[in-house]
């Protein structure tokens, strides 16, 4: 088994290596080259490398590291990324992989960090020697097998009871809201546009973080949905009230998934929740008209998930330490910090 090492700019060069290794492994769209090339392009750094472990010339592993403080490497980890940029055959092992990886990196690193892995995608190695996962955060997704209607006849009365008023009041107004999904490439760009504005109206224009504001977020956003448009795999939502756009979705999705990565609504509509009212017909096209089984959320388990989602996990981090002391001490330095255990894993929750 041997690391190498490159520069990140030689993405492009080893993209068909990565494919490679995500179809063989997680196989999700949030970890193919059209998404993670994006990524390295607009957040990567002269600092950052790329990780390619071969074993007898076959590629077993790859992954995207970037200096994470004195003696610290971790996966290249931008906001716009659910999932730490790790990609492995299936019966390559974190506690086979990771002692190489960390004599190969530069200078005398004392902890390798892979962030952000799925429970649902690969379990979290056990913490034992020099290897510790440790919890980072729950998150939300709808996993159903069937028809919407069976799907709707679960979620909570009370919640059902909301989302019926607030289209009867939109029926009082005279409204009647219509939804549009933009896949065609030649659109992408105008959709995105509308996206930002309704987006940069509203408290994330306030704080800064809006796509208008956020130019380098908004470049990373329109290359993967250009990239993905190619496929037929971007799904941009956006929900009318008449010819105004009162909520939008940014998505991407195959056979297998839906990902909702960015939402937006106009807070002036806010009194008829249109992006409530927009989730439950992309979820209702989902299932009974494309046919997809689940819609993942990612990002922090939120309040307002709660009434959609069927299944709630955890994500978590898998550090590796130069020597056992070092997990040893680190646990206890965070555990002191935090006030609770470090290193556990929430169990699954279906609903």
């Amino acid at each position: 088994m041997e690391w190498q090492l490159f520069r990140t700019e030689e993405f492009l060069k080893y993209s068909s290596v990565w494919d490679d290794l995500n179809k063989r492994g997680s196989a999700t769209l949030l970890l193919s080259s059209n998404f993670v090339g994006p990524a390295i392009k607009h957040y990567s750094s002269t600092t950052d490398l790329i990780a390619v472990c071969r074993t007898q010339a076959r590629a077993i592993a790859m992954t995207i590291l970037t200096p994470a403080g004195l003696g610290q490497w971790s996966t290249l980890q931008p906001v716009v990324t659910p999932l730490g940029l790790w990609v492995a055959d299936p019966e390559t092992t974190i506690n086979s992989t990771l002692p190489a990886l960390l004599r190969k990196l530069p200078g005398y690193p004392l902890v390798v960090s892979i962030r952000n892995q799925d429970s649902g995608l690969s379990p979290p190695p056990p913490s034992v020697g020099n290897i510790c996962s440790v919890h980072h955060m729950n998150t939300a997704a709808i996993h159903i097998e069937g028809p919407f209607a069976a799907y709707w006849e679960t979620r909570n009365s009370k919640f059902k009871y909301n989302i019926r008023s607030r289209r009867k009041r939109l029926e009082r107004c005279g409204l009647t809201p219509h939804l549009e999904i933009i896949t065609n490439p030649n659109d992408i760009e105008a959709a995105l546009d509308d996206y930002s504005r309704v987006e940069g109206i509203g408290w994330k224009g306030r704080s800064g973080t809006s796509l208008d504001r956020d130019l380098v977020a908004r470049r990373f956003y329109l290359d993967i949905l250009r990239n993905f448009a190619a496929t037929g795999r971007t799904r941009i939502y956006r929900y009318y009230y008449r010819d105004k756009i009162a909520a939008t979705d940014l998505c991407i999705g195959d056979e297998k998934d839906l990902f909702v990565l960015k939402i937006a609504y106009d807070e002036e509509e806010s009194h008829t929740a249109p992006s409530f009212l927009l989730r439950q017909e992309q979820i209702k096209h989902t299932i009974d008209v494309e046919k997809v089984p689940r819609i993942e959320f990612y990002g922090p388990l939120m309040d307002w998930h709660r009434p959609w989602a069927t299944q709630v996990r955890p994500m978590y981090h898998i550090n590796y330490y130069r020597c056992h002391f070092l997990r040893l001490a680190h646990q206890k330095m965070k555990e002191s910090r935090r006030g609770r255990e470090p290193g556990a894993i929430l169990p699954t929750n279906d609903t």
